[in-house]
């Protein structure tokens, strides 16, 4: 039997922990390749939404956060092994003897919380900010 996953509630802590893990990965991706990353899905998210009027600026940057953990997840695999066991409240020995699908599961948990839809709001709309700033400086 599966046991139930359940993250407890993101604070100030797992915001800064996010935000570390997200610079960390653009240093090691290289910043444009992080640009870049993020500029193609919100293109895609923000298509997806011309099609679809349902779907709100909000769901947009979620889908990107989404991105991003997976990304954090693929590239970051051992801090972020720590995290969602803090998240869960496991160690991380007992963190890698869950099931295949718990990583999935943290980060679905994630996503659909309203602080992490929140942060990853504000923060998109901060980088799409800082972009346009950057295409008039080059231009």
């Amino acid at each position: 039997m599966t046991q139930a996953i359940q993250i407890r509630p993101l604070t100030i802590q797992d915001r800064k922990k996010l935000s570390a893990m997200i610079q960390k990965l653009a240093v090691m991706v290289g910043d444009q390749s992080m640009l870049n990353l993020i500029s193609s899905q919100i293109g895609k998210a923000k298509a997806a939404e011309a099609v679809d009027n349902e779907k709100s600026s909000a769901e947009i940057y979620t889908q990107v956060g989404l991105t991003i953990l997976r990304k954090i997840l693929e590239v970051l695999e051992e801090e972020t092994h720590e995290w969602f066991s803090d998240l869960i409240g496991v160690t991380k020995e007992e963190f890698l003897q869950l099931p295949i699908d718990t990583e999935v599961i943290i980060i679905q948990q994630i996503v659909d919380s309203a602080e992490a839809s929140s942060f990853f709001t504000k923060a998109l709309q901060l980088f799409s900010r800082i972009k346009q700033f950057q295409n008039k400086q080059g231009k």
